[in-house]
């Protein structure tokens, strides 16, 4: 192959396509990780298949891989068992292909959950961070405040067109201000900006937050006012909360909220000791008037 090559997993994410389409100009060369193809998947390109949770990825010609970015991972999912196999797991199987084959930097794309006390999501985060600590000499670590901008795929973007389009909004309360939304195309520019300029970058951790904190009922209300909307609101307490976590732990009903969410949800996430990355990002106003202005037209 003529360029660099970089070996990409959760390739299929907004914010990874993104950065990939931009890599691509800069004639770079892509491998990137799926489950199982699918004729939706970008023929531009190169894929191979394995699932992470078990890998096997002894057929990769290795000795041409120049950077490893590792932005998969299972966040929400009734199996929690799967966070530690996944997060945990594949972090330390790619890591140790990194050290035997020379591979840097290895960019792992963590969470500002990753901690001991944020849950068992947070908890596998962080193990996996101290893996790529303790086996790697050249590593980049971001971690990431939550992503929108990017459509129904993620909550943020789910509860703007809730509010759009319904009248009556569920509200968690009790919560810090642990929502800081991160415009995903912002990440993938931090990305582009470090596989671009790698001698300006250690072996480092960062944080990448969005430059405005909400609690859950305040990001209610600026999109409500935004959007120029009156829903009823309706306050969950902690409380009922709480019992919904275990309610979920034990039978695993499958209603798109997870016992490990909801801990998320409640925990205190550790303030940033170190830099955070510097990158003038785009506020969560612009995007909602944006949308307000889309939905306008569309109107």
């Amino acid at each position: 192959m003529s360029g660099k090559v970089i070996f990409v997993t959760g390739a299929r994410s907004a914010f990874i396509q993104y950065l990939i389409t931009h890599l691509l100009k800069y004639d770079f060369n892509i491998i990137a990780v799926t489950r199982k193809m699918t004729p939706s998947h970008r023929k531009d390109i190169h894929w191979v298949e394995c699932d992470l949770i078990q890998p096997n990825l002894e057929h990769v010609d290795w000795a041409e891989i120049d950077i490893i970015i590792h932005a998969a991972g299972v966040s929400n999912t009734l199996n929690e068992s799967e966070m530690e196999k996944l997060n945990v797991g594949s972090t330390r199987y790619l890591s140790s292909i990194a050290k035997k084959w020379k591979i840097h930097p290895f960019i792992y794309i963590s969470s500002i959950f990753a901690s001991t006390s944020c849950g068992k999501y947070g908890l596998s985060k962080w193990k996996a961070e101290e893996w790529i600590r303790k086996t790697l000499d050249h590593y980049i670590i971001f971690r990431s405040s939550q992503l929108y901008g990017y459509g129904p795929d993620n909550p943020i973007d789910r509860l703007v067109q809730r509010i759009a389009q319904k009248k009556f909004v569920l509200c968690p309360t009790g919560d810090g201000h642990n929502i800081k939304p991160l415009y995903y195309e912002d990440l993938a520019l931090i990305l582009l900006t470090v596989i671009m300029d790698q001698k300006s970058i250690n072996s480092s951790l960062f944080y990448v937050l969005g430059p405005d904190s909400f609690s859950y009922r305040e990001l209610v209300q600026r999109i409500s006012k935004t959007l120029q909307r009156k829903p009823v609101v309706v306050l969950l307490p902690q409380a009922l909360m709480v019992v919904m976590e275990y309610i979920l732990l034990w039978f695993k009903i499958p209603i798109g909220v997870y016992p490990d969410q909801i801990r998320r949800f409640y925990s205190q996430i550790p303030e940033p000791e170190i830099p955070v990355y510097p990158l003038t990002y785009k506020k969560f106003s612009e995007y909602l008037h944006a949308f307000c202005m889309s939905d306008q037209e569309k109107s």
